[in-house]
């Protein structure tokens, strides 16, 4: 004791060192197993391609009831833009809980070194903003048909789109591939440039 009193600030360090020492070893990520890493892959794809389902099933539906007004095959313009109206609400963080999770969402610490939250950035974006862009654009198209510059963007975001769907997937499925399970496909292909009317 006495010791101690004399060396107060060796004292103190050593207390502090140690202390630093114990957090760190509790906060060490443990090993996980083969099993371990495919069910928390399996659990963080599953929760994330729920999220983007909730926005990429809706951009889906306005763009077919776009695309089949410009064919002419449906009439029906202001159900069309109902569908776009919502879809541009449903695809923002306020307006569903889901982006919310998605743009919160982090995956386990023994998946870490996969850089999937890269992948998870990557599908945020491409609901917000990008969806939501997407639904205002077809949203104004349907109003003023034809508008070329209006054309020009929804295209541009589309493509976007078609390259943070793709970023996003390569990572997962790589990810998939090194920890010895199938891939989770997010399905958002379907949302390209090429899939518009007109």
């Amino acid at each position: 004791m006495p010791w101690v009193l004399g060396h107060r600030r060796w004292s103190v360090a050593g207390a502090v060192i140690l202390v630093l020492g114990l957090v760190a070893v509790v906060d060490w990520p443990h090993q996980a197993s083969a099993v371990d890493l495919r069910g928390d892959f399996a659990a963080y794809a599953t929760q994330v391609n729920g999220d983007v389902t909730s926005c990429s099933l809706e951009v889906e539906q306005t763009l077919s009831a776009y695309n089949q007004i410009t064919a002419g095959v449906s009439t029906q313009r202001e159900t069309a833009a109902g569908i776009a109206s919502q879809t541009a609400l449903d695809c923002t963080p306020f307006g569903n809980s889901a982006i919310q999770d998605l743009g919160a969402l982090q995956p386990p610490r023994s998946l870490a070194r996969f850089g999937l939250d890269q992948g998870t950035a990557h599908l945020y974006a491409w609901c917000f903003p990008d969806g939501v862009d997407v639904a205002q654009d077809i949203e104004q198209l349907l109003s003023t048909p034809g508008d070329g510059a209006l054309l020009v963007h929804l295209r541009a975001l589309m493509a976007d789109m078609e390259t943070q769907a793709a970023a996003a997937q390569q990572l997962f499925d790589k990810t998939a591939t090194s920890v010895g399970t199938a891939p989770v496909p997010f399905g958002l292909d379907a949302v390209r440039p090429s899939v518009l009317v007109g």
